[in-house]
């Protein structure tokens, strides 16, 4: 069985911490308008990396958060990274927004894993306010010690090199998902790859967006060896590219859909009629 059919495979069950994410997640809508700090493209024709003041409703970050079924399979990969990578304390975020994929992340590990961090990054300092209480959640539940989070706040473009460039540990599972430009996303992967556990794993989440994006996730594959990666497909379209770093680097890049053949269609189906 492949690394990618154990990871879906394994059944979460119906725990307190998914209960918790779930009312987090719904409660998302009950959040009075905001004015925020947004930056980078906002589609995937726009290559400028621009900050700008923008008003977020309620509707729209849940919208734009990690749903159920994205978010059970995080919390199915987190939980696969921690067991098969002891040596797994850190896992990498980029991208927090409300925080719900985080919470996912951190429930996740921490049923496999003593003691863990995760360190997610974010731009705009209102997000992070939300994040920060949605995260809290998770933690506030477990033993001292043995689930934390920081937020990192600032620019990626300014921040990430950075915040990693005397980093002392190594990091587990990374989670690349803001900033969906070509150069940025290699950039951050390079980064990345420094501090990344010989067992990790590195998620690119909406590897399909634009042009920009599917060359980098196509550079990524050549850097790393296609045998190590996997892409996950909806609709039959390309949706996250994940490495296995500990994987034998010669051969194909693998495939794996994760909607059923009838959802396969309703979800192409849906994409023609909206253009």
């Amino acid at each position: 069985m492949s690394k990618i059919q154990k990871i879906v495979e394994q059944d979460i069950g119906d725990s307190d911490d998914v209960r918790k994410i779930l009312s987090a997640y719904n409660g998302l809508d009950s959040l009075a308008p905001f004015e925020y700090t947004a930056f980078g493209p906002n589609d995937g024709d726009d290559d400028e990396m621009g900050v700008k003041a923008e008003v977020m409703t309620g509707s729209r970050l849940k919208s734009a958060s990690t749903n159920k079924t994205q978010g059970e399979w995080l919390y199915k990969l987190a939980c696969f990274a921690a067991r098969e990578c002891p040596s797994m304390l850190n896992i990498v975020e980029l991208g927090t927004a409300a925080g719900i994929s985080g919470m996912y992340l951190l429930a996740g590990a921490s049923e496999e894993s003593e003691k863990l961090k995760l360190f997610t990054f974010e731009g705009s300092p209102e997000l992070a306010e939300v994040a920060t209480r949605n995260l809290s959640k998770i933690t506030s539940s477990k033993e001292t010690g043995k689930c934390d989070f920081e937020i990192v706040l600032g620019n990626f473009d300014e921040v990430v090199e950075q915040f990693f460039s005397s980093f002392p540990e190594k990091v587990g599972l990374a989670l690349i998902d803001g900033n969906h430009r070509e150069d940025a996303t290699l950039a951050y992967h390079r980064i990345l790859r420094q501090v990344m556990s010989p067992c990790g794993i590195i998620v690119h989440d909406d590897i399909n967006w634009s042009k920009g994006m599917r060359k980098a996730w196509y550079e990524i594959k050549q850097l790393e060896g296609a045998g190590r990666t996997v892409e996950l497909y909806l609709g039959n379209q390309a949706t996250r590219g994940i490495v296995f770093l500990d994987e034998n680097p010669e051969g194909e890049s693998a495939k794996f859909h994760l909607d059923s053949p009838l959802e396969r269609i309703a979800r192409q189906l849906k994409r023609a009629l909206l253009g």
